[in-house]
């Protein structure tokens, strides 16, 4: 199994009346990606840790271990999302 994390600028919790409309449900959880630099795909959940705990990026999230719901503020990077 793979392990995916997503590097960049991201907000989380805390959002406009504007930002609030690209979330689909009303989960108390919410991330919103204002700017996608970087996905990087792991063989181990070890590797994945030591990289987004020793990342130069603003923020990080893993996907796959976040109890919310992530929406993205630019369609091309949802998009490059969506294609892993």
């Amino acid at each position: 199994m793979k392990h995916i994390a997503l590097l960049g600028n991201f907000s989380f919790n805390h959002f406009d009346t504007e930002e609030m409309r690209l979330f689909k449900t009303d989960n108390e959880r919410k991330a919103l990606i204002h700017e996608l630099e970087e996905i990087k795909i792991f063989d181990t959940k070890d590797e994945m840790y030591y990289e987004v705990d020793n990342t130069e990026y603003d923020a990080w999230i893993i996907p796959n271990e976040f109890n919310g719901e992530i929406a993205f503020e630019r369609i091309e990077d949802k998009d490059l999302y969506n294609s892993i």
